[in-house]
This record gives structure tokens, C-alpha cells and sequence, in this order.
């Protein structure tokens, strides 16, 4: 399997969640501590009548480098709610079938929301 990694355009996003996992620690090749979690994000939306409901929930795959991912690993588990800054990014890989991408955002900090 390979893997490749695409940055889109847009800097400085920010999304605000429940952590779906907890995040898992991995080293790379040369050793450099990353870890991968995932973020549901949901929206309040207010409805024909007034109302306020909340939106399905989006699930956005969140990597994080070095120090960030230690603390990360070490401070926050399933359920926390989180705030995560950083850039979108493609991850594309190949495998025995098709090719395949998703979505994911690399986090430049983050930190449990109060």
C-alpha cells in the first residue's frame, strides 16, 4: 500500500467536536510521534417554525505531529469535547484495489473546549 498526502489551499481552519476514538500514538520512520483521532462536528440549524435542531453529525479525521500528538495522547480520550486548528489536507492510498482519498485535517493545536 502507498500513501501520499495533499495540502489544499485554505489555512487556518478551526472545527469544534466530540472525540469519536481516543487518539493513538504512532511513530514514523524517523521517529517522530503522530498520532490520529476522529472528530464528530455537528450544527445547530434553526427550522422552518423557529426552532433550533441539530444537524447530522460529520465525522473529520484529525492527525496531529511531534509534542501536540504526546499531549494529545496523554490528555484526551473518547467523548472529550475538543477544538481543533490547523489545514485540511488529502490523504490518497492505494492498496489491491482502487485508489482511494479522504479528507482529513492536520492539527497545528488543539486542546479540550470548556
Amino acid at each position: 500500500m502507498t500513501t501520499s498526502t495533499t495540502e489544499l489551499p485554505a489555512t487556518g481552519l478551526a472545527l469544534s467536536g466530540n472525540l469519536t476514538r481516543d487518539p493513538e500514538l504512532s511513530y514514523s520512520a524517523a521517529g517522530r510521534p503522530w498520532c490520529r483521532s476522529n472528530v464528530a462536528v455537528s450544527h445547530r440549524e434553526r427550522a422552518p417554525d423557529g426552532s433550533w435542531q441539530d444537524s447530522p453529525a460529520e465525522y473529520v479525521s484529525v492527525v496531529c505531529f511531534g509534542q501536540l500528538a504526546e499531549n494529545a495522547v496523554e490528555s484526551l480520550h473518547k467523548g472529550d469535547r475538543v477544538v481543533a486548528k490547523g489545514r485540511f489536507e488529502e490523504e490518497h492510498w492505494t492498496g489491491t484495489g482502487p485508489g482511494r482519498m479522504a479528507p482529513r485535517r492536520a492539527a497545528g493545536s488543539s486542546s479540550p473546549r470548556t
